[in-house]
């Protein structure tokens, strides 16, 4: 009996050299009803050995792919043969991803963006530079405190939804410690007294 496959906008794909799709990839992309796709070669990524020696990880391909009519995942495993394909849950993390530049990719090697395929380069780089993670891994929790980001809704308007259900807690916390933490507060003042286009950090 034949069971029906969700269909997604959104793919996230890491091809392995040994994939019967790699080299053909960007052709397949491009046969695709496309609204933005992003795709790089990681060729510098390193594994760590039991023994504590960094040895190069093999080569494969990122992709990611948002198109503009829902496909099939059964139609998607068709395509590209041999890869691992994902439905992503945050589109803006698996964009960084790409250049090693989300949240959970900060200590790997960070790839140029110069080295992405896209059909819309200017768009995947708006999405990879928003503000909206650079606020947890810049540390600009005080900045934004003293700017008055201090309730779920006022956070929610400024770093949207994705990243008030993702980020909200740790952001919270911070707030619950300004009250006790003697340093914060003594940062927090001393942003009071610094215009805001000359802050510390």
């Amino acid at each position: 009996m034949a069971t029906n496959s969700p269909k997604y906008r959104d793919y996230f794909i890491t091809i392995n050299e040994s994939a019967p799709c790699y080299d053909k990839a960007l052709s397949i992309v491009k046969e695709l009803n496309l609204k933005l796709y992003a795709l790089i070669v990681h060729d510098k990524d390193v594994l760590l050995n039991d023994d504590g020696v960094f040895k190069p990880k093999k080569v494969h391909k990122h992709l990611m792919i948002e198109l503009k009519n829902p496909v099939s995942f059964n139609a998607m495993q068709k395509r590209f043969e041999g890869a691992h394909i994902e439905v992503p849950k945050y589109k803006k993390s698996a964009y960084q991803y790409l250049i090693h530049n989300s949240p959970n990719s900060k200590e790997k090697y960070q790839y140029d963006f110069k080295e992405i395929i896209s059909n819309n380069l200017d768009e995947v780089k708006i999405i990879i530079e928003s503000e909206t993670f650079e606020l947890f891994y810049e540390n600009k929790f005080l900045i934004y405190i003293h700017e008055g980001v201090r309730t779920p809704y006022q956070f929610a308007k400024r770093f949207g939804l994705n990243a008030y259900k993702q980020y909200w807690k740790p952001y919270k916390d911070m707030l619950d410690m300004q009250y006790d933490d003697p340093e914060m507060q003594r940062d927090l003042e001393a942003l009071n007294q610094v215009p805001d286009d000359e802050l510390p950090f």
